[in-house]
């Protein structure tokens, strides 16, 4: 069962299906909203470089960033008199997070190691290069399926699909902005 679940997910990952063909569970959405929360947590923990950060104002942040999405997309889809779509909607973009932030999971690891060495062996050189283009593809690759779970939900052209996942962007940089 969980495989077809993640095979759902991970075909709006590829960008074959639209957040429409998944099932509708609030249940789903709150779980998966908690485990975004958990990863967020977990993976600013492990790259936070200062250890006097306490768990209580990374899980407030996290919490914060999930509650911004919330209510983003709440009222997005509810300018568009297309609230009915919400917990399908807020669901896909929660799981593609997940899909995306596990993927990331081995580049925040090998993250300090490139940072501690000399940058003038070229292999590290090399390893830094690619390290920055993964990580660039991903954040590239979010956004763009972030953009059309928005212009599926929405019934948009892609280019204010596009902005409206602008404005997300804004909103969770916002949120992190004024909590720290």
């Amino acid at each position: 069962m969980f495989h077809l679940i993640f095979d759902s997910y991970w075909d709006i990952c590829l960008l074959k299906e639209s957040p429409e063909n998944t099932p509708y569970s609030v249940s789903r959405l709150v779980l998966s909203g908690f485990f975004l929360a958990l990863l967020i947590m977990t993976e600013w923990n492990v790259t936070s470089f200062n250890s006097s950060d306490d768990m209580a104002n990374t899980a407030l942040i996290s919490c914060c960033l999930i509650g911004s999405d919330v209510i983003y997309t709440y009222l997005v889809l509810s300018f568009k008199g297309l609230a009915t779509r919400f917990v399908q909607v807020l669901t896909s973009l929660f799981i593609i997070n997940i899909i995306i932030h596990i993927l990331v999971v081995p580049l925040l690891l090998i993250a300090p190691y490139l940072s501690q060495v000399h940058s003038r062996n070229p292999l590290f050189l090399f390893l830094g290069i690619i390290y920055l283009f993964l990580n660039l593809g991903l954040s590239v690759w979010q956004f763009v399926i972030t953009a059309n779970i928005y212009k599926f939900a929405l019934n948009v052209t892609m280019i204010q699909a596009l902005l409206t996942t602008f404005g997300l962007v804004a909103v969770n940089i916002l949120t992190v902005s004024l909590l720290q």
